[in-house]
């Protein structure tokens, strides 16, 4: 009871941070896997020309480091005007991720292309085929890739404090952070860091031990195909 009267005299920070790393977290990652798993689909399953040019490009990318690209994208975001609400947190993620389209694209490739080819038989289109055969069949990578973005998206410190600029807006490892330093040095306010960590991590804890078995199995199947 000491905790969460603590927390209630955080004036309400507390509850607004965790609706907006819950907003960070499953906006993003939920449009940005399937977007990914869309590409996956194009680039296992589907020939075009130029194919694997794009492919190689994309996965190039990776190997930017972010601290070179986020003045740019600090800059890029504020012209925007993303930085006051939030939208730079949001936005960039639902294009998805090359790493996840990359694992998914691994998985489809132990998929039997007969089924595509039938179902193009039987007159459905790419994006039917898509969310009717794909989909289905390749639920475990898209959940483990999911459980693994979100898990990333839940702790993301560095980008948060560089492209949210207003308090309303900042996650819940934000408010720890500012807990921890502006509120530190009153000991009323100890109990409100602590409960705060512990929410902070539970959920990373609780997806990792109910669907352990889900990740560490995807990784081993992406990682024999081709």
């Amino acid at each position: 009871f000491r905790l969460i009267d603590s927390i209630w005299r955080v004036d309400g920070m507390f509850w607004r941070s965790i609706l907006n790393t819950l907003i960070y977290s499953l906006v993003p990652v939920t449009v940005g896997v399937i977007v990914s798993a869309a590409a996956a689909f194009a680039f296992a399953k589907l020939d075009f020309k130029g194919k694997n040019i794009v492919f190689f490009y994309c996965l190039a990318a990776i190997m930017i480091p972010f601290p070179s690209i986020m003045i740019a994208q600090y800059c890029f975001y504020v012209e925007l005007g993303w930085t006051e609400n939030g939208l730079a947190m949001i936005i960039p993620g639902c294009f998805g991720a090359i790493m996840t389209a990359f694992f998914i694209r691994q998985f489809l490739f132990g998929l039997p292309t007969s089924i595509i080819e039938a179902a193009k038989i039987d007159g459905a289109g790419y994006w039917r085929i898509f969310w009717t055969f794909i989909i289905p069949l390749a639920k475990p990578a898209i959940m483990a890739q999911f459980i693994l973005s979100f898990m990333g998206s839940w702790n993301n410190y560095l980008a948060p404090s560089i492209f949210i600029g207003n308090d309303e807006w900042k996650p819940l490892v934000l408010l720890v952070d500012q807990l921890d330093t502006s509120y530190g040095t009153d000991p009323n306010l100890a109990p409100a860091v602590m409960a705060a960590s512990v929410v902070a991590v539970a959920p990373i804890l609780i997806l990792f031990a109910v669907f352990q078995k889900t990740i560490i199995g995807s990784i081993m199947l992406t990682g024999s195909k081709e």
